[in-house]
């Protein structure tokens, strides 16, 4: 939500290895749900920090190998805080503006998702 990318663009891989339908059934199998990527799977790219600790993440469904890469589509990336970030760099958000944009959207997901299993799992009785 609040974004219009096409996660059938070109700029977008999939792990074929795991995912062996095309693009648009990735689309129709994640319509309308909060993803942040795939990362450390079974025959994909090794593509650097936590994947090169983790090598792989052996308990994720295949399905997720449907999904762009993790850094293709995420905002919280290390060039970001290490100031050496140009929008050119980002495969999805190419100007500062939008990428701004969509970091706050996404941070303001993830407090309301943290707040909310925070209440509903340690709720006092």
């Amino acid at each position: 939500m609040g974004t219009d990318f096409d996660l059938t663009h070109h700029r977008f891989t999939l792990n074929s290895s795991l995912w062996k339908k095309d693009k648009d059934a990735a689309v129709a199998e994640f319509d309308g749900q909060i993803i942040s990527g795939r990362y450390a799977q079974v025959g994909d790219s090794v593509r650097g920090g936590y994947e090169e600790r983790a090598r792989v993440i052996k308990d994720l469904p295949a399905r997720c190998g449907g999904l762009p890469h993790h850094e293709e589509i995420a905002v919280d990336g290390g060039k970001v805080w290490d100031g050496d970030w140009k929008p050119s760099d980002h495969k999805l958000y190419q100007d500062d503006e939008t990428y701004w944009e969509q970091f706050s959207l996404r941070k303001e997901a993830s407090i309301k998702h943290v707040r909310r299993a925070f209440v509903e799992n340690f709720r006092r009785s």
